[in-house]
């Protein structure tokens, strides 16, 4: 998370959960269901909000790490899937963690 600008102070608390609820996509004209494997949640107080994550998504640190981070882009832009904002959002983390994979700082 310090790789895209979170703090220690800003970030999200981050939970693990056996289920999440199934999420709608109506992006194709039609409804469909599909199994979450990450969410989320505003905060109604001030924070930044809470990231829960399915437990399967643990398998490996790839998985892991792409919903953590997916789910971060939402909690920093505010913005929803497929939107503009969110998409900007996922392409500057894109740049920051390239950044540090390169320059190791």
């Amino acid at each position: 998370m310090e790789l895209v600008g979170w703090t220690e102070e800003t970030m999200p608390e981050v939970r693990i959960s056996e289920t999440l609820q199934r999420e709608r996509d109506l992006s194709s004209g039609s409804l469909v269901t599909i199994a979450a494997v990450g969410l989320w949640q505003p905060s109604l107080c001030g924070t930044t909000g809470i990231i829960t994550i399915h437990r399967m998504e643990l398998r490996s640190l790839a998985s892991y790490a792409s919903t953590l981070l997916h789910e971060a882009a939402h909690a920093s832009s505010g913005a929803t899937d497929a939107t503009r904002a969110f998409e900007t959002e996922l392409t500057q983390y894109l740049g920051r963690t390239a950044e540090h994979a390169i320059d190791g700082e």
